[in-house]
C-alpha cells in the first residue's frame, strides 16, 4: 500500500507547502521546482560573468601593471574552472581582454581593453560615491545578529554582493569606531565585527515600505489586518497552484511573526504554531538580508555562513524552495543561487543603483562575446585584433617547439631555446647571433631556400636524414647520434655479394642494387672500401685505400662498374634509387 502511495504523489504535480512537504531527497525537491525561463536566461549570463570577474581581479590585483601572463593563467585554469584553457577563454571575450606579447621578457601577457577598464573604474567610482550606504548595510547586517556580532570570513563571503569596497576594513571600518568594532573570534584565523551602542528599533524592513505603499494605493480594497504581516508573491508563469495551495499561502500571510530586527524570544517548535512562526521570522530575515544586496541575489553557499548568527536553524535551500513566490533558485553554473522575484522584471532590476548599472555593463560585454569584431565595412574592428591574433601565435610557438638557426660558420642548422640572444655552433664555435623573435622563421626559412641540401642515412637509427652540404656533422632528431657527414663527392666502393661486380656508391647508403644482377648488398663496415676523396693531395690513385675483405676480383680488360646515386623523392612521395650502369675499358697488366 505504501509502495503505491508513494508512486501516486511522484506522479503528481510537486505543490509547494510552506512549512511542511512530503520526504523526498534533497535533489529530487531541487529538481522538481517550478522553472521561470526569465530567471534562467539571467543566470546562463551570470555563470559566465563570474569567471571574467575571476580573471578580471588577478589583472587588476596589481595597480602598478595591471596585467597577468598567460602561463600564469594556465596554471590557474583548472581552479578558475576555464575547462577549455586559458587562451580559449580569453579570446571568447575580445571585448574585455587584450592579449599581447613582450619581447623583452619573451611572454605573452593579458590586459582590460579600453572599454572593461573603463567599466571597471566605473563600478569602482560607484561604490565609493555609495560609502554611506555601504555603512547602513553593515549597520542592518549586525542588527540582524543575535549577537549583534558576525564573523568576518562571512562578510568577505559577500563582499561583493553587498557593494564592499577592496579595502573596506579601513575606508569602513576605521573610519567608523563609534559604529564598529573588531573583536576575537571563537574560530582560529578569522576575527569578529561587531555593533557598537546601535539600537536596532529605528530600523524598517523593506517589506514593510511595501505594505505602506500597497495600503495607500487608490481603491485599495485590501483589509489592514490581512496585509499587516504579508509579503509580496509572484509566481513563475505556468506553475499551477491549487485552491489547497492557495488556501495554506493566504493563512500563511496572516500569520504574526516577529520582524528581522526585532528581539525574538523563545518559543517551543513542537507545535504547529510554534514552527510557523519561526519559519516566518527566517524568511523576513532572508528577505531583508537580500533586499540589502546590490543585485537583490546572492549564492546560497555563501549565505549560509550566516544562520548560526542569524538563529537559523532551518535548511535555508529547502526554505527558499518552499516559497516559490518569493524567491527563485536556479542551479545553473554548478551552483545555487536565489533570487528575489519582487525585485525583477523582464530579467533586470526594478531599482537599479548606480553600481548594478556599472556591472550590467559588463554583463553585457559578456553576452557580446565575439561580435561585433568586425565594422560595417566588414573590416577588422583594430589593428589590436591582429597583434592579437600574432601575439597568440608566438606563444604557441614558445610553448611547444624550439626555435631554430642556420650557423652562419658551417651552415649547419642550430636548435636553442626561445629567448636567447647568441648561439655558438658546437662544431666551428661560431657565434651567431639571434634576430629578432618574429623573424627567426622567416630567417631560417631563407637561409635553407638558397642553401643545396644533401642526404644520409643515421648509423643508429637508419633514419634518412637532409642537411646542408657542406656541414661537417648531423645530428639525427630521433635518436640524436650525431653523425659525421661525408663531403658532397666522396663515393665508396663494395663487391657486389653475388656476381663479384664492383659497384659505387654514395658513401653512407645503407644497401646497393647491383644492376647486373639486381642482388641487393648491405653495404655493411665489413664489406665495403672507405671513400675515395675525389681531389687526392698527393695524386695517387690508390692513396688512403683499404683493401676489401672479400675475395680478389681478377683482372680484366673491361670491368663493370654501376653507379648509384642518391636516392630521390617522386610524385608518390616513395625514395626511388638512381643506378647508372658504365664499362670502364683498360690495358691488361702483366704479372
Amino acid at each position: 500500500m505504501g509502495t503505491q502511495f508513494t508512486r501516486w504523489m511522484m506522479k503528481q504535480p510537486r505543490q509547494h507547502f510552506l512549512a511542511a512537504r512530503y520526504k523526498t531527497t534533497s535533489s529530487e525537491y531541487v529538481a522538481s521546482r517550478a522553472r521561470d525561463a526569465t530567471f534562467e536566461k539571467l543566470m546562463d549570463k551570470y555563470k559566465n560573468l563570474l569567471k571574467v570577474i575571476a580573471v578580471q581581479d588577478l589583472i587588476l590585483a596589481n595597480p602598478h601593471d595591471p596585467a597577468v601572463s598567460l602561463d600564469f593563467l594556465s596554471k590557474l585554469s583548472q581552479k578558475l574552472h576555464l575547462n577549455r584553457g586559458a587562451v580559449a577563454f580569453l579570446r571568447k571575450y575580445p571585448h574585455i581582454f587584450h592579449i599581447y606579447h613582450v619581447p623583452m621578457k619573451s611572454q605573452t601577457f593579458c590586459r582590460l581593453t579600453d572599454r572593461a577598464a573603463q567599466i571597471s573604474k566605473d563600478e569602482a567610482e560607484a561604490i565609493n560615491a555609495s560609502l554611506p550606504l555601504v555603512v547602513d548595510r553593515l549597520v542592518r547586517l549586525l542588527s540582524m545578529s543575535t549577537s549583534k556580532m558576525l564573523p568576518l570570513r562571512a562578510i568577505f563571503k559577500v563582499g561583493r554582493e553587498l557593494g564592499l569596497p577592496d579595502d573596506f576594513e579601513d575606508s569602513v571600518i576605521y573610519k567608523n569606531p563609534h559604529l564598529f568594532q573588531f573583536c576575537d573570534a571563537h574560530e582560529p584565523n578569522t576575527h569578529d565585527l561587531k555593533l557598537v551602542n546601535v539600537t536596532s528599533d529605528k530600523f524598517t524592513a523593506a517589506v514593510e515600505n511595501w505594505r505602506v505603499e500597497e495600503y495607500c494605493k487608490e481603491g485599495c480594497s485590501v483589509d489592514r489586518a490581512e496585509i499587516q504581516f504579508s509579503f509580496k508573491h509572484g509566481y513563475p508563469p505556468g506553475m499551477k497552484l491549487r485552491k489547497n495551495f492557495r488556501a495554506k499561502v493566504k493563512e500563511w500571510q496572516r500569520l504574526p511573526y516577529v520582524g528581522p530586527y526585532d528581539e525574538m524570544a523563545e518559543k517551543k517548535r513542537s507545535s504547529k504554531a510554534g514552527m510557523m512562526a519561526v519559519e516566518k521570522r527566517a524568511v523576513s530575515i532572508v528577505h531583508e538580508f537580500l533586499n540589502l544586496t546590490v543585485e537583490k541575489m546572492v549564492e546560497v553557499e555563501k549565505i549560509s555562513h550566516f544562520r548560526k548568527c542569524f538563529g537559523l536553524d532551518l535548511n535555508i535551500r529547502d526554505l527558499f524552495l518552499d516559497h516559490p513566490g518569493m524567491f527563485y533558485l536556479s542551479t545553473k553554473g554548478k551552483r545555487h543561487t536565489v533570487f528575489l522575484r519582487e525585485a525583477y522584471e523582464r530579467g533586470c532590476l526594478i531599482h537599479p543603483n548606480p553600481v548594478y548599472k556599472a556591472r550590467r555593463k559588463l554583463v553585457d560585454l559578456v553576452v557580446l562575446g565575439r561580435h561585433g569584431l568586425f565594422n560595417d565595412d566588414s573590416k577588422p574592428r583594430n589593428h589590436a585584433s591582429n597583434m592579437e591574433a600574432e601575439s597568440l601565435e608566438q606563444h604557441n610557438e614558445e610553448t611547444f617547439m624550439q626555435s631554430q638557426l642556420v650557423c652562419s660558420g658551417c651552415r649547419s642548422v642550430l636548435l636553442y631555446p626561445r629567448g636567447a640572444t647568441n648561439v655558438c655552433c658546437a662544431l666551428c664555435n661560431t657565434i651567431t647571433p639571434v634576430p629578432a623573435p618574429g623573424n627567426v622563421t622567416k630567417r631560417l626559412c631563407n637561409d635553407l631556400a638558397g642553401t643545396e641540401m644533401a642526404q644520409l642515412i643515421c648509423g643508429g637509427c637508419r633514419t634518412l636524414l637532409m642537411h646542408t652540404r657542406g656541414a661537417t656533422s648531423v645530428r639525427c632528431s630521433c635518436c640524436h647520434t650525431v653523425n659525421l657527414a661525408p663531403a658532397s663527392s666522396q663515393v665508396a666502393h663494395i663487391n657486389c655479394g653475388n656476381c663479384r661486380t664492383t659497384l659505387m656508391y654514395p658513401f653512407g647508403a645503407p644497401s646497393v642494387k647491383c644492376a647486373v644482377c639486381h642482388f641487393v648488398t648491405n653495404a655493411g663496415m665489413a664489406n665495403m672500401r672507405v671513400p675515395i676523396p675525389a681531389h687526392r693531395p698527393n695524386g695517387t690513385a690508390n692513396s688512403g685505400m683499404v683493401p676489401s675483405t672479400s675475395a680478389a676480383m681478377p683482372h680484366s680488360q673491361s670491368q663493370t662498374v654501376v653507379v648509384e646515386n642518391p636516392m630521390s623523392v617522386d610524385e608518390s612521395g616513395k625514395l626511388v634509387s638512381n643506378v647508372v650502369v658504365g664499362v670502364t675499358r683498360g690495358k691488361t697488366s702483366t704479372a
